[in-house]
């Protein structure tokens, strides 16, 4: 994952510990209107894809989930879950565990400071006030924010804590963080020869086929007609095996052994180089595969549900040292997968990596951030499309761990920026629309179509005509005239020919 953004005003922000984030979340202390703190309590869970807005309080033990948003000026009270985004605001899935010290709110309902109360009557809105102390949403700005809680304890520390930096592990020892750091900056630096090799290795073989019959001979001066005969001459080391394109003329250029004098044209040089680019490239190509998946096997091997703590199982660490390897597709800001977004080689490359791919189906043609993490626990019917999205296995709620599969039937489609979270069951012909997340666990239904964060259902839609060999016709009629020919055919449905 990515590591989460800040908007760069630091001295405005402020984390407690035992803090736990989710990847691509955004923290901005500024806004057009507003430049104010942010405050993560100890033990405060902020999940992937989440905005936090100036001004928010995220109390201890709290937690932001996938793809919501903490809006300017709220208060999430200790323990409580938040989820997606309603109106510009999260909704509350549990009040918190009341733990939350009374003083906090003293200036609550005291006539000088509000709560924003999400209620739209304003009578009950006033009863929230007035009678509790904890009301569904809270403006931070009448908290008392000198009581809390910034120091971890026994209750906000996680599994990820007790593990990596506190070394308490059952049957497995955690790799130590310098170890870790080392297996990085190797990694990159791995990952940067290797993208730069190509294109140095494409100059080099483009020297070659200009100016060389060796390519173990780099000097690119001194080439005498002894050597194009097989005889070394003084001070050069000549191997017969090093002989390659022995031709005088490469494709419609003339090849200048010895340095005569012989200048080739731009239009030469760049097709030499690309042509030997072209080569290399298809080598990296073929050995970032090979490597990406060696490691998935190698260090994950084949996916269970099930729930995989750091400080119980070695599969997040595991896990961690694939993500590492796995960077290899990278190169800048561009990556390996993008070149075959939408093709039948995407298909091809997440059924290696273990998923189960239906036919005809379109993966990622816009591209994604991420693609699919646990593609063995994913299972895609055919002719299903999935956009940009996000297909997530695990859940990692206050530092538990876990993995379920995910089920997405034929015929299904998956819109930009949509985000199905583990578990989910996405029936035949159904359809999850821009912006929109799945809950865990949720069943969508036959032939519906879902929107929202959370999503909810807008409407389902009927049967899809069955297509005959030469029109449509509708799920009620009853005969269609068919010429002879088209007798030795059946009726097919979703354009699928069978002959009788």
């Amino acid at each position: 994952g990515n590591q989460p953004a800040c908007n760069g005003l630091y001295d405005l922000l402020e984390i407690g510990d035992d803090v736990v984030f989710g990847s691509r979340s955004t923290l901005l202390c500024a806004s057009v209107d507003r430049c104010d703190k942010i405050i993560l309590c100890a033990g405060a869970n902020v999940s992937d894809n989440c905005i936090v807005l100036p001004g928010s309080v995220i109390s201890k033990n709290s937690v932001l989930g996938s793809n919501s948003i903490c809006s300017e000026g709220s208060f999430l009270p200790s323990g409580s879950v938040w989820f997606g985004s309603t109106g510009g605001q999260s909704q509350c899935l549990e009040q918190g565990d009341g733990n939350d010290s009374l003083e906090q709110y003293q200036r609550l309902g005291d006539g000088k400071e509000s709560a924003d109360v999400s209620n739209s009557d304003e009578d009950a809105a006033h009863s929230e006030k007035t009678n509790s102390f904890r009301p569904p949403v809270i403006a931070s700005e009448v908290v008392d924010t000198d009581r809390l809680q910034m120091k971890g304890d026994d209750t906000t520390i996680r599994p990820v804590g007790k593990a990596v930096y506190q070394g308490k592990t059952k049957g497995y020892c955690f790799i130590p963080i310098p170890l870790l750091v080392l297996y990085t900056w190797l990694n990159r630096a791995f990952c940067s020869m290797f993208h730069t090799m190509p294109l140095l290795l494409a100059v080099q073989f483009g020297a070659v086929m200009l100016y060389s019959d060796n390519i173990a001979e780099t000097a690119y001066e001194g080439f005498s007609e002894g050597m194009r005969d097989g005889e070394a001459s003084e001070g050069t080391f000549y191997s017969p095996t090093g002989q390659i394109f022995n031709g005088d003329t490469f494709l419609w250029f003339e090849r200048d052994f010895d340095n005569e004098g012989h200048h080739h044209s731009y239009s030469d040089v760049f097709s030499a180089v690309l042509v030997s680019f072209l080569m290399t490239h298809l080598l990296r190509v073929l050995g970032w595969i090979v490597i990406e998946l060696s490691a998935k096997w190698l260090f994950i091997g084949r996916r269970q549900p099930g729930r995989y703590n750091y400080d119980t199982s070695s599969y997040a660490m595991r896990w961690e040292l694939y993500q590492l390897t796995a960077k290899i597709r990278k190169i800048s800001r561009l990556n390996l997968l993008q070149f075959i977004s939408g093709s039948p080689y995407m298909n091809w490359y997440f059924r290696a990596n273990g998923g189960t791919i239906g036919k005809d189906v379109c993966l990622y043609p816009s591209g994604a951030d991420p693609f699919m993490p646990e593609p063995d626990l994913v299972t895609i019917g055919d002719r299903s499309v999935i956009d940009c999205s996000s297909i997530v296995c695990h859940l990692n709620t206050r530092g538990n761990f876990e993995l379920a599969p995910i089920v997405i039937d034929k015929d299904c489609t998956l819109r930009t920026r949509s985000r199905v979270q583990q578990g989910v069951h996405m029936e035949e012909g159904s359809q999850l629309l821009e912006k929109s997340i799945a809950m865990t666990g949720e069943v969508l239904d036959r032939r519906s179509v879902w929107q929202g964060g959370p999503a909810s259902m807008w409407f389902q839609y009927p049967e899809a005509p069955k297509l005959v060999r030469f029109g449509y016709q509708p799920p009620t009629a009853s005969a269609v005239e068919t010429t002879e020919h088209d007798a030795d055919y059946s009726d097919i449905e979703m354009g699928t020919l069978t002959k009788k």
